[in-house]
This record gives structure tokens, sequence and C-alpha cells, in this order.
């Protein structure tokens, strides 16, 4: 499993990956880095495996993807975010068989 944290001013980290929600520039000091244009995408009615996945949630199912592949290496990954986003993300089955959250 990919340990994955979420700080809205994440500390640069040379073995980490960074996802930068929003928009803005991304800190320095990081393995490599992504960006989801939005966190959320609400929908009423949709259990969360059935709901159209939030950028986030897009950015880090293809981040796991490309890390299982072996096209991007690094240890961690840092989501530059509100940490009250972590309940939109382990509601994600793909997300929550592949990253350690916290």
């Amino acid at each position: 499993m990919i340990p994955l944290a979420l700080d809205p001013r994440p500390r640069p980290d040379p073995e980490a990956a960074l996802v930068v929600v929003g928009a803005g520039a991304p800190p320095a000091g990081f393995k490599l880095v992504r960006h989801a244009g939005e966190a959320a995408a609400a929908q009423r009615g949709a259990c969360p495996c059935c709901r159209r996945p939030s950028d986030l949630v897009a950015a880090l199912r293809l981040l796991a993807i490309d890390h299982a592949k072996g096209v991007v290496e690094f240890e961690r990954v840092v989501v530059a975010a509100d940490p009250r986003l972590l309940s939109e993300l382990a509601g994600d089955p793909f997300l929550a068989a592949r990253y350690a959250m916290r």
C-alpha cells in the first residue's frame, strides 16, 4: 500500500509525489507533482462507488496505476488539501485498496 497524507501546507519531501488541488503553483521539493482541478464532485443519491470521480480521485487513481506499472517512482503521496477530504478518498474502493490513508 502507498502511504497517503493530506496536508494543506506540505513540506518539501524529495521521496514523495505531491497532488495539488485547485489552482496555484506547487511548492518545490517533491519527486513529482500532479494537479487535480477540483476536490469534490457532489452528486446526490449515489453511493461513493457509483459517483463520477472527482478530479482528485481520478488523479490519485492514475498515480497508483502509473506507480504499479513502474512509470513513476515515489515512496509516498502528499495531497495539498484539507484533511477533511480524507472521507471522500476513503470512500473510493480503488483508492482504499491501494493507499494507506492518514
